[in-house]
């Protein structure tokens, strides 16, 4: 197995994820719609968010009760989108837009960084899995329970929550939460992303 420097490897990763992440949906009257009703300009042409303005909405959107929610009254800093100005029919369709982008491969299922050694940067640490859970919880909890879990969102803030549950009790609510929040393992997150999004969010 062929060992690479990091700079080497952030340029590799770089190119090749251009050319594998997650693959734009086909043009559609809800591609159009996301993009003439304003909503790239705050959260991307694939809905992948922009830190300083508008949360990621794809892949794996919110409930589709909790997207019309957000949309007619919104928290946050967001403006209201009414029935007046976006119809009923073009919601439904600038959701089905967002649930027809997929996940990107993982470095796994890509050959050329399947093949990649990392050294001793490889081995995992107490820090790695914490920073791997503030990656899992921006890209999957931070919509509705806010940055840094303080909430403002669709969800509770969890800041203080190693308070209200242990770590152990953190991790089956998140295999088997209670609705509205939706089931994100296993058919998102694995074993591993489960506990490193539990470690992080005792954290907070």
């Amino acid at each position: 197995m062929r060992i690479m420097g990091l700079s080497a490897l952030g340029v590799l990763i770089t190119a090749i994820v251009a050319f594998s992440g997650a693959a734009p949906a086909a043009d559609s009257p809800g591609k159009t719609l996301f993009s003439v009703n304003g909503c790239t300009q705050c959260h991307g042409t694939l809905g992948q968010g922009n830190k300083s303005a508008g949360v990621r909405l794809a892949p794996h959107p919110l409930p589709y009760a909790a997207f019309v929610s957000q949309l007619r009254k919104p928290r946050g800093e967001m403006p209201p989108y009414s029935a007046h100005l976006v119809s009923d029919r073009d919601v439904a369709a600038m959701y089905a837009y967002l649930e027809s982008i997929h996940d990107g491969k993982t470095a796994a299922q890509i050959p050329l960084l399947a093949a990649v050694g990392f050294g001793n940067a490889g081995k995992p640490s107490a820090l790695d899995g914490l920073a791997a859970g503030r990656t899992i919880f921006a890209q999957n909890c931070a919509s509705c329970h806010g940055a840094a879990g303080v909430g403002g969102g669709l969800g509770p803030a969890l800041t203080g929550e190693r308070t209200r549950k242990n770590l152990a009790a953190t991790v089956a609510f998140i295999k088997h939460p209670v609705a509205p929040m939706p089931a994100l393992f296993p058919s998102k997150l694995s074993e591993r992303d489960v506990a490193d999004l539990a470690a992080y969010v005792q954290s907070l």
